[in-house]
């Protein structure tokens, strides 16, 4: 879709140039959207009060780890009203929350990959699975139910991890 300076007011809602430069762009483009949209969000409840976690074990090749999902945990308002499920971003707060207590002074850069395989409801025992930091900064990472992976990924992990 071609726009030509003449349309360029009428997508504004009020009577203004077309921006000649890029930079100038994201200024007009700010301006048509609703300040509400760049306030940080509400910071979320601390995982500590929604996940029951037990000391994590030492194995040979990382650590394991109880945790309990509480079923009056916040994640699971409104997701969905009939059938909780914990959404994926509760679930990366759970293992960003298990491997601060495996490896002291981790910071979390990123999670280059997960993989949600089934849905996790109020109440499941789960069993958090953390690898060793492999040679690119990353742990590998399974959720388990019943011996059965819920979830599965890789978490980018700054320095500051003991192996």
């Amino acid at each position: 879709m071609d726009l030509s300076d003449a349309d360029y007011p009428s997508l504004c809602g009020r009577a203004t140039q077309a921006p000649r430069e890029i930079g100038e762009y994201s200024v007009a483009l700010r301006a048509m959207i609703p300040a509400a949209l760049f306030r940080p969000p509400p910071p979320l409840e601390p995982a500590v009060t929604s996940f029951h976690i037990e000391t994590p074990t030492r194995n040979d090749d990382g650590w394991t780890c109880r945790v309990r999902i509480d079923a009056a945990s916040p994640y699971f308002d409104g997701h969905f009203p009939d059938h909780p499920v914990l959404p994926g971003v509760a679930q990366m707060l759970l293992v960003e929350d298990v491997l601060q207590r495996c490896v002291d002074s981790t910071v979390i850069v990123a999670f280059p990959q997960m993989r949600l395989r089934r849905q996790i409801a109020p109440d499941d025992e789960l069993a958090v699975i953390i690898a060793d930091r492999d040679s690119e900064g990353q742990h590998a990472f399974r959720i388990h139910r019943d011996g059965q992976p819920v979830t599965t990924g890789r978490i980018l992990a700054a320095d500051g991890s003991t192996q």
